[in-house]
């Protein structure tokens, strides 16, 4: 297992390394990024990168034995074969901008890794990885105001081609063709295919990702992880369970049930499902699972109904809305949802406990955020009628910190903390 030290002064690396729930520290370093101009975009970028890990090899001094990755990275918007860097004025910035607006351009981002081992009083050098992401982002075109506004709050001052796509600059943004997070400076899952490709293990942990929710958690919603544990082994689950990890999800019934009969020794473990729910699976999932997210029609409802009262039990739901519309997405349409929430506070074998959403898939975070505070508000008007119904189910691991800073307390995260799913068997 190797330490991570991410030699970065970036607060945005720094952030989406914490949200990829990576366990490092940081070792800042300042090097000139100075350009060679006889070296294409590419090779700027990769000698860039690699003087910033050489410099944090050579001065960094490890405190423990064991073994080390020193990752940097450098991030550059290209138009045109050009590099535009940072600007250095307010007037340049505009400048920028404008050259972007209405266009495409290139943002391309160089990652370095230096492995080290300690030993003694010798620190020795191991392999030196590189690996590049490219993604080309397309801008609407934007209007002066716009321009100067933006510039005005200061926002464009620290960032390559003078936005940040993470920021208000994401307003600029008609579509993006490949990894988001390449264009906020880290892509982690080239960072995560550089790691495995190379059988490099460094260490994941999710106090960090907890830290990072309740650093977000603006409304102090008390927002919790639910694992999402589908395709992952009972061995993982078990693992997770140790670090303090209790709310599981599942979306297939019998592997759900496979898996919690092997881990019925866990006296805190809670399962919650969160898959379509089929008609002949209710019988099963009924009183097995401590929530069931996607309740989607009233009819389902009344089927839970019926099963819990032969089971004599009182199950725990949440009403999934489909808040796109979106015809390969189930739920209860939210302009109808007055009618038949009324259906629902007659069924006295289940207990409404929130909601539940899915947006439509977004290249970019910050787009989800509307769909999220529509929940929120769905809620809230509901609550007179359903007064248990404060729950709010949403966010998964692209997109949670936005669900949380509008008041998710049940965020559904698989990858960040378990790492690429497995592919299902036929």
């Amino acid at each position: 297992m190797h330490q991570l030290v991410l030699a970065s002064e970036s607060p945005r690396r720094k952030q989406l390394l914490l949200e990829a729930g990576y366990f490092f520290e940081t070792f800042l370093v300042k090097v000139s990024e100075h350009l060679e101009k006889n070296l294409s975009v590419d090779a700027q970028i990769h000698d860039i990168a690699g003087k910033k890990a050489e410099a944090a090899f050579a001065a960094y001094k490890p405190l423990k034995q064991q073994d080390y990755l020193l990752l940097s990275a450098d991030t550059m918007v290209c138009l045109e074969g050009q590099n535009l860097g940072k600007p250095q004025t307010k007037v340049q910035a505009c400048q920028f901008l404008r050259q972007l607006s209405g266009r495409a351009h290139q943002v391309k981002t160089a990652i370095c890794l230096i492995e080290g081992r300690c030993q003694g009083a010798i620190f020795s050098r191991g392999k030196t990885l590189f690996s590049l992401a490219t993604t080309t982002v397309n801008f609407r075109n934007l209007s002066d105001s716009e321009i100067e506004n933006y510039v005005s709050s200061g926002a464009a001052m620290d960032k390559a081609g003078g936005y940040g796509i993470q920021d208000k600059g994401a307003n600029f943004v008609s579509s993006i063709d490949g990894p988001y997070d390449n264009v906020v400076g880290l892509p982690r899952d080239l960072l995560a295919t550089l790691l495995g490709e190379n059988n490099l293990q460094v260490e994941k942990s999710i106090i960090s990702v907890a830290q990072q929710i309740q650093a977000h958690d603006l409304r102090q919603c008390g927002a919790q992880i639910v694992a999402v544990s589908k395709l992952h082994s009972s061995e993982k689950v078990r693992d997770l369970y140790q670090k303090g990890q209790h709310i599981f999800a599942e979306n297939y019934v019998q592997e759900a049930i496979l898996k919690i009969e092997n881990l019925k020794d866990l006296a805190h473990i809670r399962w919650h499902f969160i898959g379509h729910l089929q008609k002949n699976k209710v019988k099963s999932v009924v009183g097995l699972f401590d929530i069931i997210h996607s309740v989607d029609s009233v009819l389902l409802a009344e089927m839970i109904d019926r099963i819990a009262q032969q089971k004599g039990l009182k199950q725990k739901i949440l009403i999934q809305v489909n808040l796109g519309n979106e015809a390969s997405k189930s739920g209860f349409s939210a302009e109808n949802l007055t009618s038949e929430v009324v259906k629902l506070k007659d069924l006295k074998n289940i207990c409404v406990v929130g909601w539940m959403a899915m947006p439509p898939p977004f290249s970019i975070p910050e787009q989800a955020r509307p769909f999220f505070c529509q929940l929120r508000n769905l809620r809230d008007q509901f609550l007179p009628l359903l007064p248990e119904a404060t729950a709010l189910s949403m966010g998964t691991s692209s997109d949670y910190i936005i669900a949380v800073e509008e008041g998710a307390t049940l965020v559904r995260l698989g990858t960040i903390i378990f790492g690429e799913r497995p592919r299902k068997q036929p």
